[in-house]
């Protein structure tokens, strides 16, 4: 297409914004395309490409949080203890699944034009640079999803964007607010990630990023720790179903018997049981996680606890390990979970050691074995059938 035609195309994009809010485009080298918003030093230069992507800039949603056109949704996000710029160099993770793509992208135009209609700008925090965007794109109107709808397919996109990266980054707001930029990262290798399919949201991510989101281990941990209580109870459900089924199957071939009934109760019981406190853990990590994986990962302090308790040789665990052994080994680390909780939480109060805590100073890395572990429960959860779930 000829440049001249590719600008009139633009012009009449353009043409649909207000036009006091001062943003004009003006035709660049290379057939990019310069934008110039008020109090802006630099000027933002899209592709025409890119540029055509948003097809109308007329009857848009904007709040502080969001900002929305028929086609177009961007959620300002920001970073903790990195910048941005630095997550979308090193890592882009890509989702593109029938028609709708999300990708986290820097000088996002909708944020620019909210945060002018807003006027929330100024000379030290212009409206469109300081942004990076969590970006929503529909092929078509009729696949724009509802509001609430589409905060939960970003927040399913910004878990699986925390995990890749390996930090955490959250939803902010539209402000008039310094900021000083951050370090340039030399030598950066950009990784490409593309995926047709994400998780169906579930409160446990929330807990997830939180959990990346603290700058205390102690809260870090805590914040696994919930999620883990989160996931726990549907567990606990599975395995009461499945063992319930089961008899259920075997009443109707050969009639129900006293010992029969006994053991449904057991079920109930064991069931009951399985909604404890301490043995919250122990349940759903049997469910989830294969420990013999998993098992390096932990503290040397908390391997050598565990091999010494349940009296076996931490660089002998194998898929043949007898399965007694496997089971003392989850017992204890729910134990030493639990109990490390409850030292964290009750650390103000009458609090007696139990000696399974883990020590403060292999904190760290207990939060990152839970942190990989979480990943895995987290899909684990999405593999469930509906009427395990819970209703949501």
């Amino acid at each position: 297409m000829p440049t001249e035609e590719k600008a009139k195309l633009i012009e009449k994009l353009f043409a649909g914004m207000d036009p006091e809010l001062d943003i004009t485009v003006a035709e660049f080298e290379d057939e990019s395309f310069s934008i110039d918003f008020p109090r802006e030093d630099e000027q933002i230069v899209l592709s025409f490409e890119d540029l055509m992507n948003y097809r109308s800039f007329e009857n848009l949603s904007i709040t502080r949080i969001r900002v929305s056109s028929n086609f177009i949704t961007q959620f300002p996000i920001m970073g903790h203890s990195f910048a941005l710029e630095y997550l979308t160099e090193k890592h882009r993770f890509e989702y593109e699944n029938e028609g709708v793509k999300i990708k986290v992208i820097n000088n996002p135009l909708l944020l620019g034009i909210g945060a002018v209609s807003l006027g929330e700008y100024s000379k030290y925090c212009p409206p469109c640079t300081p942004y990076t965007a969590l970006h929503i794109e529909y092929a078509t109107e009729a696949q724009k999803l509802s509001e609430s709808e589409e905060y939960k397919l970003a927040k399913s996109f910004m878990f699986e964007y925390s995990h890749l990266a390996g930090l955490a980054f959250t939803f902010s707001e539209i402000r008039d607010v310094y900021w000083d930029g951050y370090d340039e990262n030399e030598d950066v290798v950009l990784n490409v990630v593309k995926v047709n399919s994400l998780k169906s949201y579930s409160d446990g991510m929330d807990l997830f990023k939180r959990a990346m989101d603290a700058n205390d281990q102690e809260i870090s941990f805590l914040f696994y720790y919930k999620l883990i209580e989160f996931y726990a109870p549907v567990a606990a459900k599975r395995s009461a179903f499945d063992h319930l089924t089961q008899r259920l199957d075997s009443l109707r071939i050969k009639g129900a018997t006293n010992s029969d009934i006994d053991a449904i109760l057991q079920i109930s019981a064991n069931y009951r049981s399985s909604q404890s406190d301490k043995d919250l853990a122990q349940a759903l990590l049997k469910d989830t996680i294969d420990i013999i994986e998993f098992f390096p990962k932990l503290p040397e302090e908390i391997r050598k606890k565990i091999s010494k308790a349940a009296n076996f040789n931490p660089t002998q665990l194998t898929y043949d390990t007898n399965q007694e052994i496997i089971n003392k080994i989850f017992n204890l680390l729910g134990s030493i979970l639990y109990s490390t909780r409850n030292s964290i939480v009750h650390a103000k109060s009458n609090y007696t050691p139990d000696q399974n805590e883990c020590r403060p100073e292999d904190l760290e890395q207990l939060n990152l074995f839970l942190r990989q572990i979480s990943y895995v429960i987290i899909n684990w959860y999405d593999r469930l059938p509906n009427h395990i779930k819970y209703n949501n």
